[in-house]
C-alpha cells in the first residue's frame, strides 16, 4: 500500500524541502506527519494552535493548510536561521505568528527573551 499517493501537500513544501537541504536541516516533518498535522488542526475550527519547533516551517505549512480562516498559529523556535526561512516563505499568512525563543521547560520568562518576528 502506498500511503503517499493522495496527500496533496501544500505547494510551498517543495521549496521548504529545498531550503532545508541547502541548510543541512534534517528534522522537518515528513509527508505522512504533515498530513496528520493538517488533519488534526482541521478538527479545531477557530483554534489557537501552538507549534514548538518551527524549523524551516515544514510542519507550519501543513498546519496552515488545515486551519480555517479564524484559527491562529503561534510557532516557536530558538534558531534564527531556520525561523527566517519559515518566516520568509510563510510569514505573509496573517494566521501565523513567529516567536524566536527557547521553548524548553527550563526556560522561564526570567531567563528567556521572547521576540516576535
Amino acid at each position: 500500500m502506498d500511503d503517499t499517493t493522495n496527500l496533496n501537500p501544500p505547494a510551498v513544501v517543495k521549496e521548504l524541502a529545498q531550503a532545508a537541504a541547502t541548510l543541512g536541516f534534517t528534522m522537518s516533518s515528513n509527508l505522512l506527519t504533515g498530513s496528520l498535522l493538517r488533519t488534526l488542526v482541521a478538527s479545531k475550527p477557530a483554534g489557537e494552535i501552538l507549534e514548538l519547533g518551527t524549523g524551516v516551517g515544514m510542519g507550519t505549512a501543513w498546519l496552515l493548510a488545515g486551519m480555517d480562516a479564524a484559527a491562529h498559529l503561534t510557532t516557536v523556535d530558538r534558531n534564527e536561521e531556520t525561523t527566517a526561512i519559515a518566516r520568509g516563505l510563510l510569514g505573509s499568512d496573517p494566521r501565523v505568528t513567529f516567536q524566536l525563543m527557547d521553548g524548553s521547560p527550563s526556560s522561564t520568562p526570567a531567563t528567556s527573551s521572547v521576540r516576535s518576528i
